[in-house]
């Protein structure tokens, strides 16, 4: 099943909670699993979607409103931080 869709509007990011789910852009694929979030940069610029995500199997989100998302950043430092350190390690690995 389709989650995300390229040119879509960012209503919402997640986070896998189980299963995989894989990220289509620009002919590259990667498959993230438990724990990893998706569709954080859109959430942060409000830009449409860049990528495809398709669940692989059966998956289970944790689904936070992209407004709840931004206001929450901007009351916790902390959250921010973390989110920073998760788009760093994406953009070393790309």
């Amino acid at each position: 099943d389709r989650i995300m869709t390229i040119g879509d509007e960012p209503e919402i990011l997640a986070m896998v909670v189980e299963g995989e789910v894989s990220v289509s852009r620009l002919g590259k694929q990667v498959t993230l699993g438990a724990g990893q979030i998706i569709g954080e940069i859109e959430a942060l610029d409000g830009g449409a979607r860049i990528a495809d995500i398709t669940a692989v199997g059966d998956v289970r989100l944790l689904e936070v409103p992209r407004a709840t998302f931004v206001e929450s950043l901007g009351a916790s430092p902390d959250a921010a931080l973390a989110l920073i350190r998760v788009l760093a390690s994406r953009f070393r690995e790309s």
